[in-house]
């Protein structure tokens, strides 16, 4: 929808509930489209999101600039990876109550069907294990460098880029060390980074992932690179390891022991699900990977298994993105069968509905708590599910146990400081309602057609006689939005004669602008 129609829609008084992206909104505000004082309500899905400068960050402080009779209601299925990061999410979006629901929840449990998780650890190839031994003979003396210069917490086995990357930080804000110590430091930091970072795509993805990172951070790299970083992309060992990897896949070797084992994994499950509009989704961070799963997948020929790969818009090196118009027309073919297997990143862990997802196979493990659930979200819908970890044995296995032990405990936490530990701001949430009405809870469904403002007003009117509504009107003050639909519906509803018509459509013309919120309630 073009700016132009969005700003007529917004001037529309018929429009009453809006469903738009945070970024169209936060638009439309610095526009001045759209009548900040008339919101009542806004709802955010994928709350955990509300952190830094996000859109929804910045549409809550805009709206309360202009408005502060307004309510925000967060929806997020993981609150934050960090009691510190759902500290902030509840400040930013005003949150006075939180409530906490699980899939054993009364409440909840009537919506989602079971979800069985696997893990399937899979053994290193031969030749995955000589790889890493090679390049821990140079990351090993460059570590030990390091470690005589500052202090290093961890041990080179497994060490990862996060290590290095954090620990870079932290040298450039040491004051205590000298200017040459902390170059040399810095330098060392920056290649064992990247050394570390190859030998976590040998272990995650394979051969080609590997040789792909050595060939565009050391071998053809133009950047301008520290002392270390360009010792090391001369050195005779780094080029031994380059091609090592080009003898091993030439030989037509699948990148990773994990392909393999996905391969047996949808065999399996399309073998069971035989007859029914069965579908898989693959997570994999890396394009270079899903492009090779993909490959490998077709060339199988095998027609019970039809894949296709899922990625973003940006490119990224020699893998290109897919525009927004080849991203619908994979997700209808998808939901329609024609494809089965869809090999994603993380651009499908949000916003996907498919019910026929039986299945999810995370190809790589991601540390963030976040993330992980919005992957396994993706199945368990509309029928029982299943998700399957593959996990290469050895630093992989055991960080995926410790990950999930500790996204148990920080759970437990979480639920205990969200009833006892946080400070609610309710300063930021007075009271919309005088104190002498209590309304009560309705479920209904919000139609959306034509006259649903009729039915809106309906739900929500309080339950007053003609009496009350002509004391009322003679009260001052009072905020009123009402259509000339509305106001017809209110004059019938009520049975006000011809006078008391007059006299109401004066008082609600006379009632828009700044008055008390209970006149408002009364008019």
């Amino acid at each position: 929808i073009n700016r132009e129609k969005r700003a007529r829609l917004w001037a529309d008084d018929t429009s009453r509930v809006f469903f738009c992206t945070p970024q169209t909104l936060r638009n439309d505000i610095d526009l001045g489209n759209v009548p900040l004082k008339r919101i009542v309500l806004v709802v955010m899905d994928e709350a955990h999101h509300s952190t830094g400068e996000h859109d929804y960050v910045k549409v809550v402080q805009k709206i309360a600039q202009d408005n502060f009779d307004f309510r925000v209601v967060g929806l997020s299925a993981t609150p934050g990876n960090d009691l510190v990061t759902t500290n902030e999410l509840i400040r930013n979006l005003r949150c006075v109550r939180v409530e906490i629901r699980e899939e054993d929840d009364p409440d909840v449990k009537k919506y989602i069907q079971e979800k069985r998780i696997q893990l399937k650890v899979v053994k290193p190839a031969k030749e995955m294990q000589a790889v890493e031994t090679m390049l821990d003979k140079i990351l090993k003396p460059k570590f030990g460098q390091l470690s005589r210069i500052v202090r290093v917490n961890c041990k080179v086995a497994n060490a990862t880029c996060w290590n290095f990357l954090k620990l870079s930080r932290e040298i450039n804000g040491d004051r205590q060390l000298g200017r040459d110590a902390r170059a040399t430091a810095l330098s060392l930091c920056q290649v064992l980074q990247k050394l570390a970072s190859a030998r976590e795509k040998l272990r995650k993805y394979g051969f080609r992932e590997c040789r792909t990172y050595l060939m565009d951070h050391f071998v053809n790299s133009n950047k301008r690179a520290m002392a270390h970083t360009a010792q090391c992309r001369n050195s005779r060992s780094l080029v031994e390891i380059v091609q090592l990897l080009e003898r091993i896949i030439a030989q037509g070797r699948v990148s990773h022991p994990k392909i393999t084992a996905l391969e047996e994994i949808l065999l399996d499950h399309f073998a069971s699900h035989e007859g029914t509009n069965t579908k898989v989704i693959v997570f994999i961070q890396m394009r270079e990977s899903v492009a090779n799963v993909v490959d490998y997948l077709t060339s199988l020929n095998n027609q019970d298994i039809r894949p296709t790969k899922f990625v973003g818009q940006a490119s990224s090196g020699s893998t290109k993105g897919l525009n927004q118009r080849q991203q619908k027309e994979i997700l209808k073919k998808f939901g329609s069968g024609e494809f089965n297997v869809l090999v994603a990143t993380s651009i499908a862990e949000e916003g996907l509905d498919i019910g026929e997802v039986d299945l999810i196979v995370n190809f790589d493990t991601v540390h963030s708590k976040i993330r992980n659930v919005q992957r396994m979200g993706r199945t368990g819908r509309k029928r029982a599910g299943r998700c399957v970890a593959l996990v290469t044995a050895g630093k992989e296995a055991s960080d995926y146990m410790k990950n999930l032990k500790k996204a148990g405990v920080q759970l437990k936490r979480l639920r205990g400081h969200l009833k006892n530990g946080f400070s609610y701001p309710d300063h930021l949430n007075p009271r919309m309602l005088p104190p002498r009405y209590h309304p009560i809870q309705e479920k209904k469904k919000l139609g959306l057609e034509k006259g649903a403002s009729q039915e809106f007003i309906s739900v929500t009117q309080a339950r007053r006689t003609s009496k009350e509504i002509r004391k009322a009107s003679g009260s001052r003050g009072g905020r009123v939005y009402l259509t000339p639909t509305e106001r017809m519906w209110l004059q019938d509803q009520w049975g006000l004669n011809e006078l008391q018509k007059q006299q109401l459509h004066l008082k609600l013309d006379s009632y828009v602008g700044e008055q008390s919120i209970e006149s408002s309630f009364h008019s």
